[in-house]
């Protein structure tokens, strides 16, 4: 009788249980949706690891919104027929294997066709999800999708952030180590603009450049891990 109950309970529209399954939604959303952000904040270290134009760097986004409007559909597909179980099963498989395959990635070419496959893994936690969950609801069912589209903006203001703070971290460290460096290298406070120590000055400005503008290894075209 109890499990007989429960099940009703959890097939209500407006349920307790539909309102978990909506913030269960939105948290798939914002982890999900690191596909669609991650290659804009390393672009500039894409360009200069593969050594091409900012135009070429920009092809791996381009295949990831290629892959984000396929698998929409294809996804969507999958949700009405199966449920939005299997789908998101598929997505994060995709998602997981896209950052890994990218990481290793020789190419630009090879690291565009991986962000195809991410693409087509994040989709599922926006249309497809978007889609599951007006099931869910009726009275209701305008806030509680525009709840779960938020997760996709969401995921647009954690994940640069969190994406870019180990390279300002880094950055940071640096240009503490640069001073260290002038600091050692110099007989004085005033030897960097000394235009008696202009050998000093300039050995100053290599540590400088040296350390603040080479990128770090984390900061290379290997995506982070997810």
């Amino acid at each position: 009788m109890s499990a007989q109950i429960n099940s009703a309970a959890t097939g209500v529209a407006e349920s307790r249980y539909a309102w978990m399954r909506l913030w269960t939604a939105l948290l798939a959303g914002a982890v999900g949706s690191v596909g669609m952000w991650s290659v804009v904040v390393i672009l500039p270290a894409v360009q200069a690891d593969f050594g091409v134009l900012r135009a070429d760097a920009t092809l791996p986004y381009t295949l990831t919104m290629l892959g984000f409007g396929i698998g929409g559909v294809t996804m969507g597909r999958l949700a009405d027929r199966y449920g939005i179980v299997i789908p998101m099963l598929i997505g994060t498989a995709a998602l997981s294997a896209g950052y890994l395959l990218s990481g290793i990635a020789p190419t630009l070419f090879l690291f565009a066709l991986t962000h195809l496959l991410i693409g087509m893994g994040a989709s599922v936690t926006f249309a497809p999800m978007m889609a599951d969950l007006s099931h869910w609801f009726t009275k209701r069912r305008g806030i509680a999708v525009a709840i779960a589209a938020s997760g996709n903006y969401l995921a647009g203001a954690i994940w640069p952030l969190s994406i870019s703070l180990p390279e300002r971290v880094v950055v940071s460290a640096a240009a503490l180590i640069a001073s260290r460096c002038c600091s050692t290298q110099t007989p004085n406070s005033r030897a960097c603009s000394a235009s008696s120590n202009r050998n000093t000055g300039a050995r100053c400005m290599d540590c400088l450049t040296t350390v603040v503008f080479t990128p770090p290894a984390s900061v290379s075209r290997r995506m982070p891990r997810v």
